[in-house]
């Protein structure tokens, strides 16, 4: 039996394949000589910058780049021709490696373009890749922002600029309900969709994050928390009528895993913040928030005299051996909300450290620091009822009053000071 013979379909032809390149990718090669200047450019810079080839020739690339980014671009570019015969045999160690930098448009604009390339023979002749850079300058930016611990909303707007760059569009945006309803768009560009009945569809459907759903003509994809609960979610218009292909869902993807990861972020942050100012235990702002807020009272000498009330608890040393630890600490946050229940709305409460709080009181006379004094102490008088039993504690306080510019450290010592004589006293 003889074998069968066949032929394989003729593949596209290098002409076919370069056309197709210039034409439809939106990308463009331009060949510099050593001085830098431009010696060629392929029709693809056309979608790119907006020149024609032809109207490139000749021109430095410096004198198309933005000012400021020369400063990182020259010294490459330099270096690059300088070590021409190096480089002609060996990829540099970044071989693949983009750069981003701000092009002159046709007209007349800036624009992010991308920018790698490498030299092509010993005298410095090299050839430049060029693409649209708006989604490498957004994702630096998405970077940045979440880096540095910006606000959730502008995590967000970085968020949204990536989406409408990868998507090239403009009517991207962001739904999240973590702070209240808040909307997310490009420039605050109006939406045309119901951001409440998205997320609730979403919800209601009880959607991975990796999928992409079409509701009222637009992508939508949720936005999880650490968690896994849905907080938000990426709105992107429907390009096409036959649904998200396999490419859209992973470029949705992504942008939905930049926005989680700004959640992320700002929940993290928030309770690093909460943890920074609040006691966990008592609920009462910590030392280092109550000296801060301190510090502040006693800079504004037109505001008035500043009063602090120093308390130990008397007794609580008893309880923690007697009952241990646990009722002792349900003494401690007894003991804090009766303090906050006892002064006024405008006074600050802290736990100083263990059985201690302080009290600031500002533009308060005497006599009524002194009557919210023997209020205090009235209050904490009172037992603590934990699991049946009957626990006793009670409050020293010493108060320091100041109208002169002292440090906080003074202050404190000297309500301490107080209140160890009233301590003595009982």
């Amino acid at each position: 039996m003889s074998a069968e013979t066949r032929t394989s379909p003729a593949g596209p032809s290098q002409s076919e394949i370069y056309t197709a390149f210039a034409e439809q990718f939106p990308y463009g090669l331009i060949a510099l000589d050593p001085r830098l200047d431009i010696t060629w450019a392929s029709p693809g810079v056309t979608k790119v910058m907006g020149y024609a080839p032809e109207e490139l020739l000749g021109a430095s690339v410096f004198g198309i780049i933005h000012p400021d980014d020369l400063e990182m671009v020259a010294p490459m570019a330099m270096a690059m021709v300088a070590k021409a015969d190096e480089l002609t045999d060996e990829h540099s160690a970044a071989r693949g490696a983009e750069i981003d930098v701000r092009a002159m448009h046709r007209n007349g604009s800036w624009v992010h373009v991308a920018v790698s390339g490498r030299v092509i023979d010993r005298t410095g002749n090299a050839v430049v890749f060029v693409r649209d850079g708006a989604d490498r300058a957004a994702l630096n930016r998405v970077i940045e922002r979440v880096g540095l611990g910006a606000t959730l909303e502008d995590s967000f707007r970085a968020v949204v600029d990536l989406a409408n760059a990868y998507f090239v569009t403009d009517r991207a945006a962001i739904v999240c309900d973590l702070d209240g309803w808040s909307v997310v768009t490009a420039d605050d560009h109006p939406t045309t969709f119901d951001p409440q009945r998205l997320l609730e569809a979403v919800r209601d459907e009880n959607r991975s994050s990796a999928t992409v759903a079409e509701v009222d003509g637009h992508w939508v994809t949720p936005i999880e928390s650490a968690d896994g609960d849905v907080v938000g979610i990426v709105v992107l218009p429907a390009s096409r009528a036959g649904g998200a292909t396999p490419f859209d869902i992973e470029i949705a993807g992504r942008v939905q895993q930049l926005a989680a990861v700004a959640v992320t972020r700002a929940l993290d942050d928030r309770a690093l913040r909460r943890d920074a100012t609040f006691d966990h235990l008592t609920g009462l702002v910590t030392r280092r928030e109550f000296e801060r807020a301190l510090t502040g009272a006693l800079a504004r000498t037109d505001s008035g005299p500043v009063s602090l009330l120093f308390i130990d608890l008397d007794g609580f040393k008893k309880v923690n051996d007697l009952h241990g630890h646990t009722f002792g600490d349900a003494v401690l946050a007894a003991s804090a909300a009766r303090l906050r229940n006892t002064v006024r709305a405008v006074d600050l409460v802290g736990r100083l450290g263990g059985d201690e709080f302080g009290v600031l009181c500002r533009s308060t006379s005497g006599s009524e620091v002194e009557l919210l004094s023997d209020r205090i102490r009235d209050a904490l008088a009172h037992p603590i009822e934990i699991e049946q039993l009957q626990l006793r504690v009670s409050g020293s306080v010493g108060l320091a009053t100041t109208e002169e510019p002292i440090s906080v450290t003074e202050l404190i010592r000297r309500a301490d000071s107080a209140m160890y004589a009233a301590k003595s006293r009982r």
